[in-house]
């Protein structure tokens, strides 16, 4: 199991207001998830439930599950779905899952790859392989360039930035890699589509405040990789400064990737009294 990067006790609040966003509003991520009626759905790596909630709430005939492996996350996404009767929570591990195969028409996963380090990852796709009923979706949200796509970049930023593509679990670059790695994983049918969010004027002032919350939840692990809590507060109010001046452009790329576990191959028995070839002189 990898260390979630982001770890706070309030890290499920800053998920809320995050989620509400325009640069990353669930709801235009999951308009092209279609679910048929009385769906078993599992928000894989809920965080505070907001996407297991949405899920649940618009069509009340599905069953969601939501899991993640905090116990404070669980409990914070149970006390705000209340009210929701067909929606729960469990604590589980993604790569080492409690639940049984073959259980889930749909499994959505938002923003939870790019925390994982390469056996983890490796290790998830496999469950959600396990987990997937025959001819279930499989629908991944997650992002390319966050933190690196800035620019201008001081040679402190671009040294630290080089840092944590070698020290940390967080995976900057895990979007691109989504499509080979659900090919490599035995699904079948994999397409996807890129949304570039460009910050700039208003959008720009609301992710220097995601940003800033990022750094806050991010400072213990940046302090640990980098070797210097000093550092890492100089790291965060350069960037942040940075994003502030005028000019200063910062984009990401959002990947949606859809897969599907294949159907059994079936074999269909030679019909009874049909000699093959090789009987016939």
């Amino acid at each position: 199991m990898s260390t979630y990067v982001l770890d706070h006790h309030r890290e499920a609040e800053r998920l809320e207001r995050q989620a509400n966003t325009v640069q990353c509003s669930y709801q235009r991520e999951l308009q092209n998830l279609s679910l048929a009626s009385y769906a078993t759905v599992l928000d894989a790596g809920c965080g505070s439930g907001v996407v297991a909630r949405y899920l649940a709430a618009n069509d009340a005939t599905v069953n969601v599950v939501g899991c993640d492996v905090s116990e404070s996350r669980v409990q914070h996404a149970r006390h705000l779905a209340q009210g929701i009767p067909n929606v729960t929570f469990q604590v589980d591990d993604l790569a080492d899952s409690r639940f049984a195969s073959q259980t889930f028409d749909a499994i959505v996963c938002r923003y939870v790859l790019e925390h994982l380090d390469q056996p983890t990852l490796q290790g998830t796709i496999a469950e959600f392989w396990r987990l997937l009923k025959p001819t279930g979706l499989l629908y991944i949200i997650d992002v390319d360039g966050i933190f690196l796509n800035l620019y201008p970049q001081s040679s402190f930023i671009a040294d630290i930035h080089r840092r944590l593509v070698n020290l940390t679990s967080l995976d900057m670059s895990i979007g691109r890699k989504i499509p080979s790695l659900l090919v490599a994983g035995g699904l079948s049918q994999v397409d996807w589509d890129i949304e570039t969010s460009v910050c700039k004027d208003e959008m720009m002032q609301t992710e220097i405040v995601l940003m800033r919350e990022r750094f806050q939840h991010f400072m213990p692990c940046l302090a640990q990789c980098i070797g210097s809590a000093d550092m890492a507060q100089r790291y965060c109010d350069e960037y942040l400064h940075t994003m502030a001046q005028p000019g200063a452009v910062l984009f990401y790329n959002k990947f949606i990737v859809t897969g599907r576990k294949p159907a059994p191959v079936s074999r269909v028995p030679a019909p009874q009294g049909i000699k093959t070839l090789r009987g016939y002189r």
